[in-house]
Order: structure tokens, then sequence, then C-alpha cells
């Protein structure tokens, strides 16, 4: 198997599917993660599926291999590559291994469920209960918390789905 480079885009959001196959007819494996959500405005709630990271294309292309920037930044809707300080794109570090978590979970995370343990919560079960982020926020009312990925990336936080659950303890 081909070593490969990841690299992220940032792009409209509403443009993200027409981009991955755009990417896909230019001989990229590109992929937006998905989130799984509840929506409790129907009876019973509904099972949705929306982007993880709206407006963000990861793509994977040889090692080495430059990827053709200036076809890339000609595609409708493109606003910029993600670069590091020092002008790099191909992902690397606490990055890199955001992204191929997200991979091994075909790029779609569920949700996770989690107690109050006094002023904290607990994820106890899901995709989130096993990774090495930290909680920075938490939103009740969107049932989202956000995930603190690294401190010197591209991806510093990124916000996933959970659910509150009764305390067995």
């Amino acid at each position: 198997m081909k070593e490969t480079d990841i690299y992220c885009l940032h792009c409209l959001s509403a443009r993200q599917e027409a981009i991955i196959r755009i990417l896909e007819r230019m001989g990229y494996t590109p992929f937006a993660p998905l989130e799984i959500k509840r929506d409790y405005r129907t009876d019973p709630p509904a099972i949705r599926k929306r982007y993880l990271i709206p407006g963000y294309v990861f793509f994977n292309a040889d090692q080495g291999v430059l990827p053709d920037w200036s076809g890339i930044s000609r595609v409708d809707g493109v606003i910029r590559p993600l670069e590091y300080d020092d002008h790099s794109k191909a992902f690397r570090g606490e990055d890199l291994a955001f992204v191929y978590w997200l991979k091994g979970r075909s790029g779609i995370v569920d949700i996770s469920k989690v107690i109050r343990v006094g002023t904290k919560i607990r994820v106890v079960e899901g995709p989130l209960k096993y990774y090495e982020g930290r909680i920075k926020r938490v939103n009740k009312s969107r049932k989202s918390v956000a995930i603190e990925i690294g401190n010197a990336g591209l991806l510093n936080v990124v916000w996933f789905p959970v659910e509150y659950v009764e305390s067995a303890e």
C-alpha cells in the first residue's frame, strides 16, 4: 500500500459534496467526516448524519507528490488549503493522529454517552471514551462537547455529539 499525505481544504459548507466529487475526479481520495445526531423534533427522535467539521474536506495524495494546488484552488467553493506557520500543508503530529482516528471509524462519529461527575462530565460509552482529547466546552442545549485536538495544530477544537445518561454510580 502506498504511503500518502493528508491535506485539508477550507471550503464553503454548501459545496462540500461537490468538492469531494471533483477531488475524486482529480485522482485524490477525499472525505468529510460525519457525525450522528438525534433530532428530538420528531417522535420518535430521528437519527441524522451531518458534517462533523462543516466547511472542511480532507484528502489523501501520494506521499512526496505535491497536490495540484493551482487546479484545486480553482475549484468553485474552495477557500484555501489549511497550512502550518511554516507554509507546509501536509498534516502532522496531533492533527494527523486525529484524522487517522476519524478514518479508523470510517469517517463517522457516533454519539458518545456522558455522565455528570460533580462539575465535570465523563465519557462512559462511544467513540470519545478512549480518545485522548480534553473537553474544553459543553453545550447542553445542542448536546455536544468541544474537544481540544491539540494546542499547536490546524485543528484545535472540534465539536462532537453527546447524550447525557444517568450515572449508574
